[in-house]
């Protein structure tokens, strides 16, 4: 037999009543089997798991945390383990869905912010098609102890293509409030694009935004007085500089 099979056999001779405990048992690094299993990917594993929760614990088990703050939806979306990350999101129950999203290790990271950071496209898309859509700005907008939300860790690390798949989810009506998020200098996501020279990520952010906001975002600024286009011209990034000098709106001549 293999490992699910065994899982099966030992989870079906567990008193219902103990169940809970014996899923939450932790051993000496906070790993519970459902951790261990999300984290080495075992996908039919974690489902046998899922399937023998008692109905009204999944938020319970699936909120446990190891050692370092992780839970097992940490776990598989940093490791890019889709299935199970769809599998765990499906068990959370929707009350609580927003709870387990926006859970953070001890480094302020959550689930999608680890898929963001290891470039893990399907994981991060599994995400965000669950994330409710009233929420989501509440999601992306969560910080890490270094003060940087979602877009901004995407941003800073030139991870292109996560840029795009978070911006197409945005809702029109959310998009300035994910857009104006700042840290702790004030730097928002545009900015820390503009400053490290990621070109297409400043394209594809200045696409996106309204004709209407443009100026407001373009002249955002740090705590230092630093706007997107002083970042990329001060860092030598020529590309990025032409990039953002023809998306300045043209003043309209006033009306006689």
């Amino acid at each position: 037999k293999g490992p699910t099979d065994i899982v099966k056999a030992i989870l079906k001779k567990i008193p219902e009543e103990t169940l809970a405990w014996i899923l939450n048992a932790k051993n000496t690094n906070g790993f519970t089997v459902l951790i261990w299993a999300a984290r080495n990917g075992h996908t039919e594993t974690v489902k046998t798991i899922l399937e023998k929760i008692p109905e009204e614990k999944p938020a319970e088990i699936l909120s446990v945390k190891n050692e370092n703050g992780s839970t097992a939806l940490i776990w598989a979306a940093r490791k890019g383990h889709t299935e199970i990350v769809k599998a765990i999101l499906e068990k959370s129950p929707e009350e609580k869905l927003t709870e387990i999203l926006n859970a953070k290790n001890k480094t302020g990271l959550t689930a999608l912010m680890w898929a963001v950071l290891n470039e893990h496209t399907e994981t991060v898309k599994a995400i965000l098609e669950k994330s409710p859509e009233e929420k989501l700005a509440a999601i992306l907008n969560v910080k890490d102890k270094n003060d940087f939300t979602t877009l901004m860790l995407a941003a800073y690390y030139g991870h292109t293509e996560m840029i795009k798949v978070i911006l197409e989810k945005i809702p029109e009506g959310k998009l300035t409030e994910i857009l104006n998020a700042k840290n702790k200098n004030d730097n928002t996501a545009l900015i820390w694009a503009a400053r490290k020279g990621h070109t297409e990520i400043v394209k594809a952010i200045l696409e996106k935004i309204p004709e209407e906001k443009l100026a407001e975002i373009l002249n955002a600024k740090n705590k230092y007085g630093f706007t997107v286009l002083i970042w990329a011209a001060r860092n030598g990034h020529t590309e990025t500089v032409k990039t953002i000098v023809e998306k300045i709106p043209e003043e309209k001549p006033a009306e006689k």
